[in-house]
């Protein structure tokens, strides 16, 4: 009997990491789509997520995944450090390292979070950040949206209602570069009837530590 369980518990975590996983960069646009919310690449931790993956199509209003209070705690933790080992994390909320490891991998397959390291843009040379009120023709913003979350200037691309139909964050070298972007690629962009740009000159607060709700 025991060394049936323990063969179970031996496969249940055979496949599981020896931590979490930190991914250089800040967030790219594989992550922007559907991973990361209104993004701008300033801190470090974890992001908790409602679908992982790239691609176009996230809603916003997708059930969330159920989460207990132990879920919660590991979040939390992961949260304030996202390269805290499974170790640490277990001797401060009281639970096994085991039982941490599981959560986390469960976690993290169904999408509920992603763990990545944030970077500063402008550290890389990106001394522009904008974002971009895109209208669109219907029939042809699937289409734009595609083309435009698959340039690496775009760290976020959604369908908005309202005054524009896309909303698109850009990172870009400088307001030249910025320029030509708009002006050349999106401009010719079959379907797109206009565009407001809106420039960042100061970024005040970025935070990416969710406060849990009760």
């Amino acid at each position: 009997m025991r060394c049936a369980l323990r063969k179970q518990v031996t496969e249940l975590f055979r496949n599981a990491q020896h931590g979490p996983q930190i991914y250089p960069g800040f967030v790219t646009r594989s992550s922007l789509s559907a991973d990361n919310p209104r993004a701008h690449g300033y801190a470090a931790g974890v992001s908790e997520t409602p679908e992982t993956g790239s691609g176009v199509g996230w809603s916003a209003h997708r059930s969330p995944h159920q989460l207990d209070d132990l879920d919660r705690a590991v979040l939390h933790e992961l949260q304030l450090d996202g390269r805290r080992s499974f170790r640490d994390i277990a001797r401060t909320i009281g639970a096994s390292e085991a039982t941490v490891r599981f959560r986390v991998n469960r976690l993290r397959e169904n999408g509920v979070l992603q763990i990545l390291g944030f970077v500063d843009p402008a550290a890389l040379g990106y001394g522009v950040l904008s974002s971009l009120f895109v209208r669109v023709r219907p029939s042809a913003t699937m289409t734009v949206v595609e083309t435009i979350a698959s340039w690496p200037e775009a760290m976020y691309v959604s369908s908005t209602v309202g005054r524009a139909d896309l909303f698109v964050q850009i990172v870009c070298e400088d307001q030249e570069s910025l320029f030509r972007l708009i002006s050349e690629r999106i401009g010719a962009l079959d379907g797109v009837e206009g565009v407001e740009t809106l420039m960042e000159l100061k970024v005040h607060k970025a935070q990416y530590v969710y406060a849990s709700l009760e």
